[in-house]
């Protein structure tokens, strides 16, 4: 709600609160925010140098400012965030592939560097990387080898945060409790970027295109991937939600550029296996 604020919105009577982050605090950041929910009921969202916490009961806020901000590889203004299970959050300084992430017991910052994209770096010499690093990384243009690290999820039954890494056409698998970093290319990592990460209840992750007009998962446990193409092109979908209610998911994704709401919905099993009988019905008639 502005740049200095929260705003709390109640389904059923329509009512709008709006807290306003304290004099002197780093605002509520206007570019790329994000916003989530952690495993404690706290509110978590970007700030330009960190991440605010917000806790709905107290209506208190609390700053952690990103470790490193002022980098040789650029200025790390956060663009994703995320709240773990235990309260703890998770933000993405994308133009220096860093990931913030937060120690509520001790209100202290800390950070995991992603690693380079594997084998980009040592295709240049190193005159040429000097040269490279030297122009620096923003949102639009980075040296060849950052991650890009952008929206990010939480698994809220488990201990891993997902993070999107956009130039490097991967996620970012990282433990909670360890902090150690693993990457998951996608199919094609070189055309493929993910934008931003959510977790189902099942552990599955599941992550947008934003330039393909594809919705992907990725089962951990299997480590494949499933790819789902929308049915508009240009859809520019930038951010997506899961609804999981009574058994069923759906994946909704606001497209961006073409003004719309699409929603995904999956066939039970019993919806399937009738389907299955009736294409099997129709087959045996044509054979006949």
């Amino acid at each position: 709600s502005g740049q200095n604020a929260l705003g709390r919105l109640d389904p059923s009577t329509e009512k709008v609160e709006i807290f306003n982050t304290p004099n002197g605090m780093t605002p509520v950041t206007q570019v790329a925010t994000s916003i989530d929910v952690d495993g404690k009921g706290k509110i978590w969202v970007t700030s330009g140098k960190g991440a605010l916490r917000f806790d709905p009961g107290s209506q208190q806020f609390t700053e952690f400012k990103s470790k490193s901000y002022m980098t040789p590889d650029g200025e790390g203004m956060t663009y994703g965030i995320t709240g773990d299970r235990q309260g703890n959050g998770w933000w993405a300084e994308m133009n220096v592939d860093i990931v913030g992430f937060s120690d509520v017991e001790t209100g202290k910052s800390m950070e995991v560097k992603l690693p380079p994209v594997p084998g980009l770096k040592e295709m240049y010499s190193p005159e040429q990387q000097e040269v490279l690093s030297t122009s620096g990384s923003t949102f639009d243009a980075s040296v060849p080898w950052l991650e890009g690290p952008r929206r990010m999820g939480a698994d809220k039954a488990g201990d891993t945060v997902w993070v999107c890494d956009w130039w490097g056409g991967s996620l970012a698998r990282i433990d909670i409790r360890t902090q150690k970093t693993t990457l998951v290319p996608l199919p094609h990592p070189d055309a493929q970027q993910p934008y931003q990460a959510q977790i189902d209840s099942h552990h599955n992750v599941w992550t947008n295109l934003m330039n393909a007009d594809e919705v992907m998962r990725f089962n951990p446990s299997t480590s494949k991937w499933t790819e789902f193409q929308l049915p508009t092109l240009g859809a520019e979908t930038r951010y997506f939600s899961i609804l999981e209610r009574n058994g069923t998911m759906q994946i909704i994704v606001p497209y961006s550029r073409s003004r719309k709401v699409a929603r995904m919905t999956f066939r039970t099993p019993e919806e399937l296996q009738t389907l299955k009988k009736q294409v099997q019905g129709q087959e045996q008639a044509r054979a006949r």
